[in-house]
């Protein structure tokens, strides 16, 4: 992982954990709700991270780059459902997940020059702002900015036009541990 990274590595080791022993772990409904949201958050934040990467990334780990970010966008759109059950089970899939990203960010292998990015766009169907981790929606403002001017150090990638910055510090603030 790029020592400037905004990824807080323990703490989503830590929700991992959590995640992957939540068939024995003894959490009540508000708890396991707490830890989806949470490896959710982390999911969110590793993609930015991801999509930053990816075009620099060569070989198998491009593959499963983009592969990551294809089931991780999937994940994070379908809808939750109720009960401790399902819950466990979103759990899981988001433990998983967030474990395969992070695996890919701290490791990804030799990079070279972004090459790609509009297959990898194509390949994973959305273009997604290195600041704040969200979706560039269709008619909205962005740019290809280079390292200097990204936030938290990344290599390159996307951002909106606008400012969002703000968006980025309050989620890294939201995802802390869990008691």
């Amino acid at each position: 992982m790029n020592e400037r990274s905004a990824v807080d590595a323990v703490t989503i080791r830590q929700a991992v954990k959590a995640g992957l022993n939540v068939w024995v772990s003894r959490l009540d409904y508000p708890g396991l709700v707490g830890l989806r949201d949470q490896l959710r958050g982390h999911v969110q934040l590793l993609l930015g991270e991801l999509h930053a990467l990816t075009p620099r990334m060569r070989g198998e780990a491009r593959e499963l780059g983009v592969h990551c970010l294809s089931r991780a966008h999937r994940i994070i759109e379908e809808a939750d459902d109720a009960g401790a059950t399902a819950v466990r089970y979103r759990v899981q899939d988001l433990a998983c997940t967030a474990r395969s990203m992070l695996t890919l960010v701290q490791g990804p292998g030799p990079l070279g020059v972004p090459t790609g990015c509009e297959e990898i766009v194509e390949a994973v169907g959305r273009r997604i702002c290195t600041a704040c981790a969200e979706q560039i929606g269709a008619g909205e403002k962005f740019k290809r900015v280079p390292e200097a001017a990204l936030p938290g150090g990344r290599r390159t990638g996307l951002i909106h036009t606008d400012s969002c910055e703000v968006l980025a510090e309050q989620r890294r603030q939201e995802l802390q541990p869990v008691p």
